[in-house]
């Protein structure tokens, strides 16, 4: 399937990229204490590199994500915003799903087992 193909479904199914839950973060993690929340997220495929970016909450988004991943066979990583832009845009796909911190692999709402970050779902 072809990169705007998958991106069409994406934007159908999780909003157009940049995408935000909240105009809050703090607000949203109130409303939403258990959810594991990636910020300013960036989503890629290994066929595609980067492909849509935005807010995922994957006690949410998660469930959307893995019926897509299902549906079009594709593994879809999720990484915080950092890992994905600026200075690493241009690093191999391979390097930045080993960067990952959540896949539609994972169950929705599945943390990382280590946070190597400090607190994970903050950008």
């Amino acid at each position: 399937m072809e990169k705007n193909e998958v991106l069409k479904v994406l934007e159908e199914e999780l909003g157009i990229p940049g995408t935000m839950l909240s105009g809050s973060k703090s607000s949203y993690r109130t409303l939403h204490p258990n959810n594991f929340v990636i910020f300013n997220s960036n989503v890629i495929t290994k066929e595609h590199g980067k492909i849509w970016w935005g807010d995922i909450d994957t006690a949410i988004d998660g469930i959307t994500l893995k019926n897509i991943s299902k549906k079009l066979n594709i593994i879809f990583y999720v990484l915080k915003e950092r890992d994905a832009r600026f200075d690493k845009e241009n690093d191999t796909t391979d390097a930045l799903i080993k960067l990952s911190i959540w896949d539609t692999t994972k169950e929705p709402n599945e943390r990382p087992k280590s946070d190597n970050y400090g607190m994970y779902s903050r950008n």
